[in-house]
């Protein structure tokens, strides 16, 4: 039985599980995460479905936490295109069942002061 339990607690299983044995493995890189910022922009951020964004700069503050300078266009050609830049924080949170850092807050308009140019 004490076998059992040591196989388990080393496991590949159990790291799955555990946020601090994912940390270990996963470092935190923003530039790494801009796929993931722009996923969350167009599902679940403010403004999607009303303009897309590609990701241009990113700082790191720190863990989980990233600063970046996006463009952003208006999907609707209605009244009129509406192209230019932001810069805007994006919170991360490693999700200890993946071991992948997740998007979960993007904040407020130019919050993103560490990416300005």
């Amino acid at each position: 039985m004490k076998y059992i339990i040591f196989l388990f607690l080393y496991s590949n299983l159990f790291s799955l599980n555990n946020p601090e044995i994912c940390e270990k493995k996963v470092p935190f890189l923003c530039d790494e995460l801009r796929e993931e910022a722009h996923s969350f922009y167009h599902t679940k951020g403010e403004w999607a479905g009303i303009y897309t964004m590609e990701v241009e700069k990113t700082v790191e503050e720190k863990m989980g936490t990233c600063h970046m300078k996006y463009r952003y266009v208006s999907i609707s050609n209605f009244p009129t295109r509406d192209i230019g830049y932001d810069y805007r924080i994006f919170y991360f949170t490693l999700d200890p069942k993946t071991c992948k850092w997740k998007a979960i807050h993007m904040g407020a308009y130019n919050s993103g002061k560490l990416a300005y140019d």
